[in-house]
C-alpha cells in the first residue's frame, strides 16, 4: 500500500527533504516568503518549511503576519543557521512546530524527514 504524499510548502531556498527517505513520500511546492500566505490560502499543506538566514530573520518571523494563520493549518518548521534555545522557545510559543539547525540537516541523516 502506498502512503499518501505529505504536502510541503518550501519557502525560498530552504532545503528539500530527501525523496528517497523512508519517512516520505513528499510532494513539494516552492515559493517566496511573500507568496507563502497566498499559497496557504489556496490549498492545504501538511507542513511549511521556513528558512531563517540568521537570528534576526528568525526573530522577524515572530512578527510575520501570515504566521498566526499558518500554524493553525500546517506544521511550521523553521530552519535556522545556529542552535538558539531561547529563540526556539519563542517560536514554539508562537505556534511553530519545530526549529531545526540547518547545519545539521546538511549532513543528511534524516532529521528533517523525521521532523516532518
Amino acid at each position: 500500500m502506498n502512503a499518501p504524499s505529505l504536502q510541503l510548502l518550501l519557502v525560498d531556498d530552504v532545503v528539500a527533504p530527501d525523496e528517497a527517505s523512508p519517512w516520505g513520500p513528499f510532494s513539494c511546492q516552492r515559493c517566496s516568503r511573500d507568496e507563502a500566505a497566498a499559497a496557504l490560502e489556496q490549498r492545504f499543506f501538511d507542513a511549511l518549511l521556513l528558512p531563517a538566514a540568521d537570528a534576526a530573520s528568525a526573530t522577524a518571523l515572530l512578527h510575520w503576519p501570515p504566521l498566526a494563520a499558518a500554524v493553525l493549518g500546517a506544521a511550521v518548521i523553521v530552519l535556522t543557521p545556529e542552535d538558539d534555545a531561547e529563540l526556539a522557545a519563542q517560536l514554539v510559543a508562537a505556534g511553530v512546530q519545530d526549529v531545526q539547525d540547518a547545519r545539521q540537516l546538511q549532513d543528511g541523516g534524516g532529521a528533517l524527514e523525521r521532523a516532518l
